[in-house]
């Protein structure tokens, strides 16, 4: 999932003395982390603690494959054996993908069965991990707000930012 600012908008940043956004991209990559870790932990439903829908809601488990699977792991939908799961909201993990540059910002998994999971295959349907969603953009705007809020509180700019999603 990359966030990226364009040309011009970087250059106006730096004339108002912000060389990079680290900072925010690391708050970023906690809130991802801490999203992937509610959907494996949810079962890899797209429900979140007030039982509103965000994103896609999975097709379910085969009757057969899921008694099959809760007589081996009691894990839900998703996670099997762990593995993937961590690579999603553990930073470090093995397949864990956080890359922080000054503008711009990757985070995601490389886990072999990510893809899978996200696409879907001849014998599995699609049961994304990744989606667009509108909860994680508010809460990145937010983020966002905040830091250029504190930023030009610091510069002695005296503005405040409001940043809304479409």
């Amino acid at each position: 999932m990359p966030y990226t600012l364009q040309a011009d908008s970087l250059n106006r940043l730096k004339e108002w003395k912000i060389k990079d956004f680290r900072a925010v991209f690391q708050q970023f990559g906690m809130s991802f982390r801490q999203g992937m870790a509610a959907i494996f932990a949810n079962t890899g439903g797209r429900v979140n603690a007030n039982k509103v829908i965000d994103g896609i809601v999975w097709e379910p488990l085969k009757p057969e494959y899921k008694a099959w699977k809760a007589n081996i792991v009691p894990f839900g939908t998703l996670v099997f054996g762990g593995e993937m799961a961590d690579s999603f909201r553990k930073k470090g993990a093995p397949g864990n993908i956080e890359r922080i540059g000054d503008f711009e910002a990757d985070y995601g998994s490389s886990h072999w069965l990510a893809h899978w999971h996200q696409e879907g295959t001849k014998k599995m349907p699609a049961r994304p991990i990744i989606f667009d969603s509108s909860k994680r953009r508010e809460v990145f705007m937010q983020i966002m707000q905040d830091y250029f809020n504190a930023k030009f509180e610091q510069l002695g700019i005296d503005v405040r930012v409001s940043l809304h999603a479409n």
